[in-house]
């Protein structure tokens, strides 16, 4: 969780910041009494948040178990701490008695049961082996947290053979933990046995400060993470939250009035109210979060605004017509080429670094690319807003895998007259037509699969924009047939707008 934030929080402006949470550290001050008084107080929390937890008060082990069908070597613990524990991380590294012959046969099994690169081999064998555990898990005294995976080195494949394991011994735990509104970050070093801490903290609890803050209830959780915040969006991560909790958040969402245009099922709930806001609220089960988000009216800040909204709302299927593979031609030419920059640039930067910068072709090249680079960031500077249309799911297709097929797959009453091969056909198309049927007619399914579409698309705007160091705001319009319906803000940063529909 504190990854995402320090990720999202990049391509913010300073008030974003200030507006969903803070975080607290020594700054500098032209009066030194002042400063003085600053780093005391610094030093004073610093201590006290090493004292307050200690890595005996979390009973961990780690040991195989099962997750899915398949065996994992599996980090659980106890949290016997007086505090609600937001995060705790193990790393391992190789015992200090570990033979050549051991490394080797390790090297050898991880090589060939993850068929790694001989490249990749040999930047492994020049580091230390190690492994760690990682449960980003809200954690309240007294309870506990099982299957948590552990990794090979820093994540490359998950650990699933335990005499691997027996190659390493603890070598740093990292706790973060909640006091008084503060996510505290505190590590043991278990070569020392001494403890260390963050001089920074994070706010647990990041709430907004705009009206969009009194259009939603406040989850009731300990800490609650700030995506996004302006005026007309707001982005949150609610933590340590259970599917009950989720399911009763929506209804006071509900009493409040957001039942227009509802879709939801399982773990997801969208829905407008009578103002125009709109909420989306989606949970997930192996992290225990929700995902929260609240948008304004869209409010037309000219007539031209107003007139291109027009366009989108009575001409839907000529401005669809018009789109390249979903997207403005416009956008889709200026992605189109960043694509393509980008691959050739990482295809570049392969042989430049296997010449360790000695080849002056290359340096030259190198400048061209960076030129390159900059003239790509502009074409992308026109766009703010990435607007995407996403029709009703549909099952476009249904078929069965003949080769399953067998004699007993057909049942035939008894003393019927003897089945031809017509009446096979026939039969498995009347199944294959009622299973077509079936499925079109399952909402739950239909908004699943929306949702999965959704969430795809998202993903790969912000990974775009994360590439650019840019955060792009999404528009939603969801088409009800051919009729679009009130468009709904969700996501980060600029202002021509890309279409694109997705079907399941």
């Amino acid at each position: 969780m504190k990854k995402k934030l320090c990720v999202l929080l990049l391509g913010l402006c300073l008030f974003s910041v200030s507006a969903c949470g803070d975080k607290t550290a020594s700054t500098s001050s032209i009066d030194s009494a002042s400063k003085q008084e600053e780093e005391a107080e610094e030093t004073g929390n610093n201590s006290s948040a090493k004292d307050n937890i200690k890595i005996e008060d979390i009973s961990w082990n780690v040991d195989e178990g099962i997750v899915d069908g398949e065996r994992y070597i599996l980090l659980s613990y106890i949290n016997n701490t007086k505090y609600t524990i937001a995060g705790f991380e193990i790393q391992f590294t190789e015992k200090s008695d570990i033979t050549e012959e051991e490394k080797t046969a390790f090297y050898t099994d991880i090589q060939e049961k993850y068929e790694i690169s001989p490249d990749e081999m040999e930047s492994l064998k020049g580091k230390p082996i190690s492994m760690y555990a990682e449960a980003e898990i809200v954690v309240n005294p007294g309870e506990s947290v099982t299957n948590t995976r552990c990794w090979y080195y820093r994540g490359y494949h998950a650990l699933r053979d335990l005499s691997h394991f027996q190659l390493v011994q603890p070598d740093i735990a990292t706790i973060r933990y909640v006091d008084n509104d503060k996510i505290y970050t505190v590590y043991y070093d278990y070569s020392s046995g001494k403890y260390s801490a963050e001089s920074e903290t994070e706010t647990a609890y990041q709430w907004t400060q705009t009206d969009l803050g009194n259009k939603i209830p406040k989850p009731d959780v300990i800490i609650l993470e700030c995506h996004f915040d302006d005026e007309d969006t707001f982005m949150f991560e609610a933590y340590g939250i259970s599917l009950e909790g989720f399911n009763a958040y929506v209804a006071e969402c509900q009493k409040l009035g957001y039942t227009v245009d509802a879709s939801s099922h399982e773990g997801f709930y969208r829905s407008d109210n009578a103002e125009g806001y709109n909420i989306y609220m989606h949970y997930d089960e192996d992290e225990k979060t929700m995902h929260g988000n609240v948008s304004a009216p869209e409010q037309p800040e000219s007539d031209t605004s107003d007139s291109e909204d027009d366009n989108i709302t009575d001409n839907t299927d000529n401005s669809l017509e018009e789109l390249v593979d979903g997207m403005r031609p416009a956008f889709k030419e200026a992605m189109d080429s960043y694509e393509k920059f980008m691959t050739e640039y990482c295809e570049f930067i392969k042989i430049y670094s296997e010449s360790n910068g000695t080849d002056q072709d290359l340096l030259a090249d190198y400048t061209d690319y960076m030129l390159k680079y900059a003239d790509r960031m502009q074409d992308f500077e026109a766009y703010d807003i990435v607007t995407i249309t996403i029709p009703q799911a549909q099952v476009l297709d249904c078929k069965v895998d003949e080769t399953t097929l067998t004699e007993d797959s057909f049942i035939v009453a008894k003393g019927s007259a003897a089945v031809e091969a017509e009446h096979q056909t026939a039969a498995f198309q009347e199944a294959q037509a009622r299973m077509q049927e079936s499925a079109s007619s399952d909402t739950a399914l239909l908004a699943n699969a929306q949702q999965r579409a959704q969430k795809s698309l998202e993903d790969y705007v912000h990974n775009i924009g994360d590439s650019m160091g840019k955060a792009y705001k999404i528009k939603w319009i969801y088409l009800e047939g051919d009729e679009p319906t009130q468009p709904e803000t969700t996501d980060n940063a600029t202002e021509e707008s890309a279409e694109s529909t997705q079907k399941e």
